[in-house]
């Protein structure tokens, strides 16, 4: 398959968006959030999670670390 060919159906796929909130705060409605999860995991094969409680400025930091990661380090050898 060409590589173009894939990219234009990657477009027509919709990521689902789940919201976790049920999962973080043991609500009520975990099963349905479950559900939706395993829909996704089938169906799209990831998703975007929301309702999470994770700090914005704690996703920015991840992202600026691993632009560091597998950076030499000074003052080491590699061999």
């Amino acid at each position: 398959m060409q590589a173009h060919a894939m990219a234009a159906r990657a477009t027509d796929i919709q990521l689902p968006v789940i919201d976790v909130a049920p999962l973080v705060a043991c609500g009520a409605d975990q099963h349905s959030v479950a559900a939706a999860i395993g829909a996704a995991c089938r169906d799209a094969g990831f998703f975007y999670v929301v309702g999470h409680g994770v700090a914005p400025s704690l996703g920015t930091r991840l992202e600026q670390l691993s632009r560091e990661f597998g950076r030499p380090i000074q003052g080491f050898d590699v061999f």
